[in-house]
């Protein structure tokens, strides 16, 4: 419901769908953590069994399985994105009567896919358009590409599971509480467009390094929904009643992360 909006103009939605219903950014914030959790998850023991003591015996090591990662990342997203691309395009070329949507249209499959798309997308929205070539939400799909083309390379650079851990915790603080609270000062509301989602992704990348099969709680099935659905509201509706500022949305990135820890580490 949120993204129509990126692809309809937007006055056919508002008529229809109450504004606060429209907000679903509270769901991206759980994506990345899930993301970062579970991308980090089915890396650690395969990196951490790779032979060397420094980094480029272990990049040595691991071109097999670099490849074999790199190759399933692209087949499992390129396809998709490149069908949905010319799925939007269809719509938008059957619906509008004018052609100001199609310059942005035709930039958004090579930027999505050299990963420069959530860079360059707010620079070429003119402020009366009410799309930007429908390709808008994908700005999460380009950001996710850096993840996963820079992240294994991080992970080798550690020597060992404990640093990979303690690198990122200390990268996603870093990012939560001291790096994105200044460039939202210079940017504000657009500073979700560079990299305002990267403490989601290293802080479940974070967790994922304390997961183990045999870890986990018992808790009442009661309390866990309690639990559940006020992490959930706080990501749906707390979003919709504040200020676009980062100072704001550093509960957002909490509540997100703590949402999948309590999902992974908690039992039935």
């Amino acid at each position: 419901i949120h993204h129509i909006s990126w692809i309809c103009p937007l006055r056919y939605i508002y008529n229809i769908v109450p504004f606060r219903l429209l907000l679903g950014e509270g769901g991206v914030y759980i994506f990345f953590a899930i993301s970062g959790f579970v991308v980090t998850l089915s890396l650690r023991d395969k990196i951490a069994a790779l032979p060397g003591n420094v980094f480029l015996d272990r990049l040595n090591a691991a071109k097999s399985l670099l490849c074999g990662f790199y190759k399933r990342r692209f087949f499992r997203i390129v396809p998709v994105m490149l069908f949905a691309t010319m799925l939007t395009g269809g719509f938008l070329l059957l619906s509008e009567t004018n052609f100001d949507w199609l310059r942005s249209w035709v930039r958004s499959v090579p930027e999505l896919l050299s990963g420069v798309f959530h860079y360059s997308e707010e620079l070429y929205q003119s402020s009366d358009k009410l799309h930007n070539g429908g390709m808008g939400p994908l700005w999460t799909l380009a950001m996710e590409s850096q993840f996963y083309m820079l992240w294994p390379i991080i992970l080798l650079l550690c020597k060992d599971n404990n640093a990979r851990a303690i690198t990122s915790f200390l990268f996603g603080c870093l990012f939560l509480f001291v790096i994105q609270p200044v460039t939202a000062s210079f940017v504000g509301a657009k500073y979700y467009a560079t990299y305002g989602h990267l403490p989601c992704l290293l802080l479940g990348s974070f967790f994922a390094f304390l997961y183990t099969d045999d870890i986990g709680k018992n808790v009442n099935k009661n309390i866990a929904k309690i639990i559940t659905f006020a992490l959930a509201m706080t990501l749906w509706y707390y979003p919709s009643s504040i200020e676009r500022t980062y100072f704001c949305r550093i509960p957002l990135h909490i509540a997100a992360v703590l949402l999948v820890v309590f999902c992974a580490f908690v039992k039935d």
